[in-house]
């Protein structure tokens, strides 16, 4: 309070000229504690408002990485299956199963190599972090290297995705276009189509030849060996990034926990 400073302000100036050197000390020391107390204050206000903040950004950071996680476990069940699709149309091409209808042929077909699985590895509150400067709010060092970590691994994510999408576009497709009697996957067959329903060939109980020659020769074979090398090295990556963001949020709680304890 202004009044209060200038009030003690006169008595002390007071004390002086009255040589009252105990009473001069005694004020003194009054003024040294208040400031003291106010810087006090004010530290405290600063640091709760600096834990409030960091709660914030650690809760969105939780929320989003538990939706991630969520995320990669179901797309990971997915990629596990189109894996074994893949073991299985591997045996149709080495001549060890020949027992397939078309129908069941063109599921194969459309599950092991024309199905592209591409996930999403990036989240918002990552990368808010990161672009915001955020990430300096978070006080626990623990926590931002963990945060810092993840982006090797979702780059490595990304590049896997690429190396897919380029063999699918590049290659497969334009295989399968030349190659492969499509009209089975177009209606239904295959594991893409029939997911959302849709039929875009008119023509239903149409009869073909068996495409068992097309997939059984080197080139599909080869094909196949990619997509499944590449989908393999896909499940990898992604299984890391999954156990990176189950860690990270791990810490991210437990500095929640701390936070919420501190005064």
């Amino acid at each position: 309070m202004p009044g209060d400073g200038r009030m003690l302000l006169r008595r002390m100036t007071q004390h002086v000229k009255n040589q009252n050197w105990f009473a001069v000390a005694l004020d003194f020391m009054i003024v040294v504690i208040g400031v003291f107390i106010g810087l006090q204050v004010s530290n405290w206000n600063e640091a709760r408002g600096l834990t409030q903040k960091e709660a914030v950004v650690l809760e969105a950071l939780s929320e989003d990485l538990e939706g991630a996680i969520v995320s990669f476990d179901a797309f990971l069940l997915r990629i596990d299956r189109q894996k074994q699709q893949q073991l299985e149309l591997a045996m149709v091409v080495d001549g060890e199963r020949s027992d397939l209808t078309s129908g069941e042929l063109d599921a194969l077909v459309s599950d092991a190599v024309y199905l592209l699985l591409l996930p999403e590895p990036r989240r918002a509150s990552l990368e808010d972090l990161k672009t915001s400067g955020q990430i300096n709010l978070i006080r626990n060092a623990g926590v931002r290297k963990r945060i810092l970590k993840l982006e090797p691994i979702i780059v490595d994510v990304e590049q896997s995705m690429d190396e897919q999408r380029r063999l699918v576009f590049d290659k497969v497709d334009s295989y399968l276009i030349e190659n492969y009697d499509l009209r089975g996957i177009a209606n239904g067959s295959g594991t893409v189509v029939a997911e959302s329903t849709e039929q875009y060939w008119p023509v239903v109980g149409f009869s073909r030849e068996s495409q068992l020659k097309v997939v059984q020769t080197l080139e599909f074979r080869n094909l196949l060996i990619y997509r499944m090398m590449m989908l393999d090295g896909l499940d990898s990556t992604l299984r890391q990034l999954s156990r990176e963001y189950r860690e990270t949020n791990e810490l991210a709680h437990e500095r929640l926990r701390e936070l919420r304890k501190a005064p």
